[in-house]
């Protein structure tokens, strides 16, 4: 009996032995879960940093690109344009007026200055009196006058706008005094 008694002891320590090293190896398998997620949820949080990183230099790139545009436009603007000779196109615009102007004999003392738009097709776009001469009929007489004589030829073809504004003084010439 005392064997049997020693085997079901020697059984006994074994299955304890069995128990322990199973609730061992649980716990050395929940110490290994917890390390792999650690490590997962590291790399999760290293890869957002990333991210959020690359996202930050694309956002400094996208504002240095646009910065840069900004200062390229704003040079541009300041650059000198290209100087157009609008001297012949004006004599012939004013040609064109004086064909279209006749004045009373009433001489005033001061022009009238007619402000009007000109489209790049020559097409006049609006007129306004911008100084008055005190003759609210020699005024209108100018203003008609240009709208009349309109349209005009196209604008020079150097000219890269859409209008330009002219204002137009019509001097009484001294030779209406003599007349």
């Amino acid at each position: 009996m005392s064997e049997f008694n020693n085997e079901e002891n020697f059984d006994k320590s074994l299955e304890v032995e069995n128990q322990e090293e199973q609730t061992v190896n649980k716990d050395a398998w929940n110490k290994k879960d917890f390390i792999i997620l650690g490590c997962i949820f590291v790399f999760f949080i290293i890869g957002m940093i990333i991210a959020l990183h690359m996202d930050l230099i694309s956002m400094e790139m996208k504002d240095r690109m646009e910065e840069s545009k900004r200062i390229k436009m704003e040079q541009k603007a300041q650059e000198p344009e290209e100087q157009i000779d609008f001297t012949d196109y004006m004599h012939y615009m004013q040609k064109e007026i004086k064909k279209e102007w006749t004045p009373t004999k009433k001489i005033p003392e001061k022009p009238t200055v007619v402000m009007f738009g000109l489209s790049k097709k020559g097409e006049i776009l609006e007129t306004a009196i911008i100084e008055s001469c005190g003759d609210p009929e020699l005024d209108e007489a100018a203003k008609k006058a240009i709208e009349k004589a309109g349209p005009f030829k196209p604008l020079p073809k150097k000219f890269k706008g859409e209008a330009v504004r002219v204002n137009f003084k019509f001097d009484f010439a001294p030779n209406y005094k003599k007349q």
